[in-house]
């Protein structure tokens, strides 16, 4: 007869098997998943701008610190917006990775008459 943990953990198991092909058959949109997350990014960054502005407007001499240490130039009455920022490009080719690659000298056969 089975220990009453293999029982459990057998049973854990199965549940988990079957729980996982419920899973697997719900129907997922992708595009309205994306989306969604993009939105909630979006709020997520704008709750950490108004959080940083309310710090800083608290402490502006340690909020100052901070930017110098890390590089960055402080105006503090500067507000952050992120609709003023120019949109980030992707595009992180260098002049040399356009060119194409060697392809071998071109073969040429001679026609038949």
């Amino acid at each position: 007869m089975c220990a009453p943990e293999g029982r459990v953990m057998f049973f854990l198991v199965r549940s988990l098997f079957w729980l996982g092909l419920v899973f697997m058959a719900l129907p997922w949109d992708g595009a309205s998943l994306r989306d969604e997350l993009v939105g909630e990014a979006q709020k997520a960054t704008q709750i950490i701008v108004r959080e940083t502005q309310s710090l800083c407007a608290k402490d502006p001499i340690g909020c100052a610190a901070q930017a110098i240490s890390l590089g960055q130039a402080f105006d503090p009455g500067k507000a952050f917006d992120l609709a003023d920022r120019p949109a980030m490009s992707q595009d992180t080719l260098q002049p040399g990775d356009r060119t194409p690659g060697w392809r071998g000298p071109a073969t040429v056969t001679a026609a038949r008459r």
